[in-house]
């Protein structure tokens, strides 16, 4: 079985700056991760902290914030966990 992955636009709060990635698409995730060094490049706060349960079954707690992101034309705004360079590469790819 593949993986679908779609090239995204994450933006600024204010939209004046932006980064193009690839993301793993999930259709059971509540949540986009992205990393956390290109959340701060963009300045994107977080709001809020959680905890999580990883694939690999590690319990890890993420800042939680919102950003505007770009698929096909269409901007919306999403609730984002600031990834950590240990999160699991397969998931998320610059």
């Amino acid at each position: 079985m593949g993986r679908t992955r779609a090239k995204v636009k994450i933006y600024s709060t204010d939209k004046t700056k932006s980064e193009d990635i690839e993301l793993l698409v999930d259709t059971v995730s509540t949540y986009t991760w992205i990393y956390a060094s290109m959340l701060d490049k963009l300045g994107i706060q977080p709001k809020v902290t959680k905890h999580f349960k990883t694939i690999e079954g590690r319990l890890v707690e993420r800042k939680i914030g919102e950003a505007p992101i770009e698929l096909n034309g269409e901007i919306a705004t999403a609730i984002i966990v600031f990834a950590e360079p240990n999160d699991s590469q397969q998931y998320l790819r610059k």
